[in-house]
């Protein structure tokens, strides 16, 4: 067989050097930990050397990479030795964006709702710088402004790392200035001003663009002031309920997160999937140097079995996590802010809900309408649906499915017994349709909820 033949390389190539941005030792570099220099058979240098295009073309900033293997008449003619020849095409050094997208205030859809913050549209400018260092770099400066003129400004640099640990390979560093607005939900806004530094296993900008599984270790620093709403007619009046107004002014959280996703690989389809097992588990330790102390974790699980039996599936999902304030021996607040715990809601989590329409809420009178939501320490959103083909052999064909489904769930807060837990948990029933699209994933359903609070904010 032709992948056993013996081989080694003793030699590396660079088409062009001299007009690549791309330093030659990266190359060399990249190659070598790719084991290039270890592999003994024609089979083995392919391999690492088709790594090696892979993991290039995956950051995005070249045309094409194309390697060529070759006889190496500089040594002995009886040694089974080749030569590497690397030819890569850059794209070009900058990239700039103007245009319009929709600002999710979180870093997904899902969270968005969990947090209670509608998205927005907003303006869009962008200038990259890629390369500069020669080491697969991009350097990044952007600004919006969505539709009620509220500014976001942000700056960001990745890189591969000089201090590997394990698989985390990659660098972040970030810088932004932004404001949340919370005022649907919980009558208040949130400035933000945020540092931070992040090792990851990819160089994707958030686990949902990454490909394959996510690992990620953060440090990040905010200082944050929550803004309560106002009367138009009379502005230096209030308009958030006491519970929120004694929640407001300025805080510095400094905290470490932790992060692992499977983030779909043991799914077929990872948007809309039949079959198969995900899980994600995310844990953050705040506390000083800045004055807000807690650990706070929270999980997803999920698992999809088909049928032989109209290509029926079955799906059952589970979401959960806790909170837990640290004084750090009196340099932190005994409670959990507002800004930091867990809000119960809305479409991918709890249909037939509201975002942030479930769980503890002031009294009605002044702040968002029915009262503001004030959040939990504890939560859990549970799904079990069962999903055939669109019924269109059109839209079948691009994993479209209608399912049925039924939702769980609850929001609390620390004492409350395991029995009134269970007593207070949510449920809602509803039809829908689902459909992956290279956007990502859409879904169209009407919910319809069977049991609820007397003050929870429900959709239908």
């Amino acid at each position: 067989m032709a992948h056993n033949y013996p081989a080694e390389v003793s030699a590396i190539k660079i088409s062009d050097e001299e007009k690549l941005r791309t330093n030659a030792q990266f190359i060399y570099t990249a190659l070598e930990e790719e084991g290039i220099f270890e592999a003994q058979t024609l089979g083995e240098v392919t391999a690492t050397v088709t790594n090696f295009c892979s993991k290039l073309e995956a950051t995005g900033l070249y045309d094409s990479v194309v390697v060529e293997l070759g006889k190496d008449n500089n040594v002995d003619a009886e040694r089974h030795n080749i030569q590497v020849e690397v030819n890569i095409q850059e794209k070009k050094w900058y990239k700039i964006f103007v245009g319009a997208g929709i600002k999710q205030q979180g870093l997904g859809m899902s969270e968005a709702s969990q947090l209670g913050a509608l998205p927005k549209a907003q303006f869009e400018s962008s200038a990259t710088l890629s390369n500069m260092r020669g080491c697969t770099d991009s350097t990044s400066v952007s600004y919006t402004i969505d539709q009620t003129s509220t500014p976001t400004f942000a700056v960001s640099h990745d890189a591969p790392s000089n201090v590997i640990i394990g698989d985390l390979d990659h660098t972040s560093y970030r810088a932004m200035v932004d404001t949340i607005d919370f005022e649907h939900a919980r009558s208040y806004k949130e400035f933000q001003r945020s540092a931070s530094f992040r090792l990851s296993n990819s160089r994707a900008g958030s686990p949902f663009l990454a490909q394959g599984i996510w690992k990620s270790v953060e440090w990040t620093t905010t200082w944050r002031d929550l803004l309560p709403c106002r009367f138009m007619n009379a502005p230096f009046a209030c308009d958030a309920s006491p519970n929120v107004i004694s929640e407001c002014g300025p805080s510095l959280k400094s905290s470490v997160i932790i992060d692992y996703r499977l983030n779909g690989v043991l799914l077929d389809n990872r948007l809309a999937p039949t079959k198969g097992f995900d899980y994600s588990i995310n844990a953050e330790l705040a506390g000083p140097p800045g004055d807000v102390g807690f650990a706070k974790v929270s999980k997803f699980i999920s698992c999809h079995v088909p049928l032989n039996f109209l290509d029926l599936s079955l799906h059952a999902s589970l979401a959960a996590g806790m909170v837990r304030p640290i004084e750090f021996c009196g340099a932190c607040k005994n409670t959990v802010s507002i800004s930091d715990r867990f809000f119960v809601g809305g479409p991918l989590q709890l249909r037939g809900f509201e975002p942030a329409g479930v769980g503890p809420r002031a009294d009605e009178g002044v702040g968002a309408l029915g009262g503001d939501s004030l959040g939990g320490e504890l939560y859990y959103t549970s799904t079990i649906a069962a999903s055939i083909p669109f019924p269109i052999a059109k839209i079948k064909d691009s994993g479209a499915r209608l399912m049925g489904f039924a939702n769980f769930g609850t929001l609390t807060g620390w004492g409350v017994p395991l029995k009134y837990i269970a007593e207070g948990t949510r449920a809602s029933v509803g039809i829908g349709f689902v459909c992956p699209t290279p956007l990502g994933r859409v879904e169209a359903t009407y919910a319809a909820p069977i049991k609820y609070g007397p003050r929870d904010k429900r959709e239908a």
